[in-house]
C-alpha cells in the first residue's frame, strides 16, 4: 500500500460487511447543482503500523462519483459547436 509520504508498505485488504453510501449535495455560486460521493473499492489496513494514538492505519482505494442535478443553460456548450 502507498503511504502519505509516497513510500510503499505492506497491507491487508479488509472486506466491508456493511455500508451506507450517502450523497452530499452542493449548489455552486454559478447555479450548478450537483451530488457527490466517494465510491470505495477497497480498504487496506497497514501491517504493523499505527497512528500516534495507537489506531491502525487504513488506505482507501476508490473514486469520486459526481451526478449533475441542474446546470444553468448559459454554462452548457452551445449546440452544434
Amino acid at each position: 500500500m502507498s503511504r502519505p509520504d509516497g513510500t510503499q508498505g505492506e497491507g491487508i485488504e479488509v472486506q466491508v460487511v456493511e455500508s451506507t453510501e450517502r450523497w452530499s449535495e452542493f449548489t455552486l455560486e454559478d447555479g450548478t447543482k450537483l451530488r457527490f460521493k466517494m465510491v470505495i473499492a477497497a480498504f487496506i489496513r497497514a501491517t504493523n503500523e499505527f497512528d500516534v494514538e495507537g489506531n491502525p492505519i487504513y488506505a482507501i482505494r476508490g473514486a469520486p462519483q459526481i451526478n449533475f442535478m441542474d446546470i444553468p443553460e448559459q454554462l452548457k456548450k452551445p449546440k452544434g459547436k
